[in-house]
This record gives C-alpha cells, structure tokens and sequence, in this order.
C-alpha cells in the first residue's frame, strides 16, 4: 500500500504542540463528546451511523499521537475507514463528523490556551492528515468492488478522484487550518464564515462522489437495470449541463445480458459527452426499445449544430470510433448521421443510433 504523505513528515516537526494540545483538552473531552454528538444527530440521521463515526474521536488516540505513534495512527485511520465502508456509513459523514470535532476542539482550545495558537494548527494539521487517510481507507474498500472494472474505466475513475475529490480534500485542509487560526486569534466571526465554506466544499464533495460513482456505469445498471440507469444519468447529466435530455422508452424485452446493457450505457455516455463537447445544443432526445432481430435498439439525437461526417475533428472521430468499436465487438450496428446548421434551413444537429442483437431467450 502506497502512501504520497508519510505521516512522519506531515506530523514530526507539530508533536510537542500536538502533545501539549491534547493535553489541554483533556479535562473537557467529555464536554466535546457532548456537544459532538449532539450536532451529529442533528446532521446525520441515521443512528447507526452517528454511532460508528464516534470512533473517530482523537481522545481514542491520545497516547498514541503524544507518544509520536504516527504510523500506527494512520495506518489505524485507514482501518477505520475501510471499516466504515463496509458498514456502509457515507464518507461524507465520517469527514463531516471530522469537521465538527476538530471546531468544538477549537473553540474549547480557545478558551483553555487563548495565547498559544500553534495548539490549534497542530490539532488541524492531524485532523487533516485523519481525513487523508481515512479518505484512503474507503479508497480501499472501493478497489476491492472496483476490481472488475476493466482497464479504460480504472483509469478514468483515478482521474476523476485525482481532479475532482481530490481537489476538495486539499482545500479542505487549508480552510480547516485557517480556521484553526481564526479561532485561536479570537476571530470568530471570520472562522464561522470559513465554516460555512467547509460545509459547501463538504457538499461540492458529495456531488463529485455521486458523479463519479454514477459514472462507473456497471455498478449502476447491476441495482438499476439500464432503463432506470439510463434515466438517472440523464436526469444528472442535465442538472450539471443546462442541456434537456429526454428519455423515451418503447419497450425492452426484459433485462439484456450485462454485457449488452453494459455497452449500451457506455454509448450513451459517449454520445452524451460529444453532445456537451462539441454540439452546442439545447435539447437531446435518448430513444431506447426493441428491434426486429430481436435487437436492443438506441438512439441519441440533439438540436446543435451539426458537422461534416467527411471532415470531423480528430476529437469527435475518436469518440465515434470507441462507440462504433464497443457495437462491432457484439455484432451491432453503428450509424451517425448530421445535418450541419451551415447547411440552410430545415434539420438540423445529429443522431447516433445503435443496435444489438439478442440472444435467441429474448425473442419470445
């Protein structure tokens, strides 16, 4: 298991504040606990997992972090998240119950140690760095599911991590740290406000992983079946875009085989993704029934602007050719069709229909 941060340089130069900062606390940590999970079932309904996120409170682990223990601390946090994984408690809940931990901490820090603000950053540096390895640890845990994923998707995943999750967990960290600093010089009202901040970045976060997950695509049609998933991203791809996309369903002869439906959904990603990229459209209309054969048939066809199918751009050819490849290694049939705006009047925009045969269960 790889680590980018060794918790040794994130935490070494900090122990003695660290120390010192728990050692100050500890005389109230019943009155934190308190207040803690008074706002946690405010904000977190569900018991069982307000219940499961207490363990993430730092009084478990204040010998260990005074006695300098880092890599057993971390390691230990990346247990625990695994853990909570499994139990299926929300990551977003564990890093929320992280956040209103470390802002009791600090306002009871405020009051305890008023003059010694390096307290209050290394208490936020080693929330910062829990949050790191806890995000690892469901990190974990999704591999394990996402071991089926093939190649092109695992890659894509990591990228989506990387940018988006990824991203806010660095802003995460600095805004907590500020906020540690805010509270310890007395400005409360400017660390509320960087409150208010975390808790949007904490739902920006919330956003990024449904997207992503919503993504992963096979996961989806597994609990879903591909009418429903395909209804889903469509609903979601139109809250992110601003552009309509309506589902028409004429029929499927029942569930497809999970390679089929697994293809068709990735098409649909594509043409929806080209749609974005490179139609400047309003509106797109998804088609999905049965055929003659017997086939799943689907169709995607948006009101832009068109393009010359002789003189495609590089970009939109590779995404055609992926979506074309996908068809042709299940026997189906691809075709695009587009009518350019710089043509005149009349239709306008363009439409990518597959079809794949069906096994011979499906035609009764």
């Amino acid at each position: 298991m790889t680590r980018s941060f060794p918790p040794g340089q994130l935490l070494s130069e900090l122990q003695e504040p660290l120390r010192r900062a728990l050692e100050r606390l500890a005389t109230v940590f019943p009155e934190i606990q308190l207040k803690w999970r008074t706002s946690l079932a405010r904000l977190v309904r569900r018991r069982d997992e307000c219940d499961a996120v207490t363990s993430l409170a730092l009084e478990r682990y204040q010998a260990q972090l005074a006695a300098g223990e880092f890599e057993a601390f971390t390691i230990e946090l990346q247990r625990l998240g695994q853990a909570l994984a499994s139990q299926e408690v929300a990551e977003e809940h564990a890093f929320l119950a992280l956040a209103l931990y470390l802002e009791h901490c600090l306002d009871a820090l405020a009051r305890l140690a008023p003059g010694e603000p390096e307290l209050a950053v290394a208490l936020a540096r080693v929330v910062s760095v829990a949050q790191l390895f806890l995000h690892a640890g469901y990190a974990n845990a999704r591999a394990l599911e996402w071991s089926v994923l093939d190649e092109q998707d695992r890659q894509r995943l990591a990228r989506d991590l990387h940018d988006e999750i990824g991203h806010n967990l660095v802003v995460l960290k600095l805004y907590l740290e500020q906020m540690a600093q805010e509270f310890d010089k007395g400005r409360t009202d400017q660390a509320r406000r960087k409150l208010t901040e975390t808790a949007q970045l904490v739902t920006d976060g919330i956003e990024s992983v449904r997207r992503v997950i919503l993504d992963l695509g096979p996961a989806i049609l597994e609990g879903l079946g591909l009418e429903q998933a395909i209804r889903l991203y469509a609903r979601q791809f139109s809250a992110h875009t601003g552009i309509n996309v309506r589902v028409s369903e004429t029929g499927l002869p029942g569930r497809l085989p999970r390679t089929h439906e697994t293809a068709l959904y990735r098409v649909l990603q594509g043409a929806l993704s080209n749609v974005l990229k490179h139609s400047r459209a309003t509106n797109a209309v998804v088609t999905l029934g049965a055929g003659p054969g017997p086939a799943a048939v689907m169709s995607v066809e948006d009101d832009g602007v068109g393009f010359d199918a002789r003189r495609r751009a590089p970009a939109l050819s590779f995404g055609l050719t992926t979506m074309r490849d996908r068809m042709g290694a299940l026997d189906g049939r691809f075709v695009v069709e587009s009518w350019p705006a710089s043509a005149g009047k009349g239709r306008r925009g363009t439409r990518i229909e597959v079809s794949l045969p069906l096994p011979r269960e499906h035609s009764a």
